[in-house]
């Protein structure tokens, strides 16, 4: 008999006393929604007056120089039929492939930058070092 009383008591405390602490949590995870609903709210508002801004900015004429500007292929230690390569990517250190290979193929031409004239695709210690010398000979920030 006791045996019945004591299920009894934990099958009216499970039905009674569970759902009290579903309810706090379903409560907190409303309480959670309703706070991230406010902060998209004002996200998205402040979304609309950024692309109004740029709207408002977009209808301006860009003014556009008239003349070429000049410079003196000498004094930057290009010749005139030296191309610079382009580049699809960023390249940096660890980079590989064809435009690191490229890169290297176009520091290379010059001894005094890059010696050891190595073309191997992959953008290490040496390719850097060449590159920051090519950047300080032509006046660019060395950054690599």
């Amino acid at each position: 008999m006791m045996f019945r009383h004591k299920a009894f008591a934990f099958l009216i405390l499970a039905l009674f006393v569970a759902p009290l602490f579903s309810f706090a949590q379903t409560t907190d995870l409303q309480a959670l929604v309703a706070q991230l609903q406010k902060q998209i709210d004002a996200l998205q508002a402040q979304i609309q007056e950024l692309k109004a801004e740029l709207g408002q900015q977009s209808t301006l004429t860009p003014v556009l120089p008239t003349t070429k500007p000049s410079f003196d292929e000498e004094k930057l230690g290009f010749e005139e039929t030296e191309e610079i390569p382009t580049f699809t990517r960023t390249l940096f250190r660890g980079s590989s492939g064809e435009e690191v290979r490229k890169l290297q193929e176009f520091l290379k031409k010059d001894k005094e930058i890059y010696p050891d004239g190595l073309v191997t695709g992959f953008f290490g210690p040496l390719t850097e070092i060449a590159l920051k010398k090519w950047q300080q000979k032509h006046n660019i920030e060395a950054i690599g």
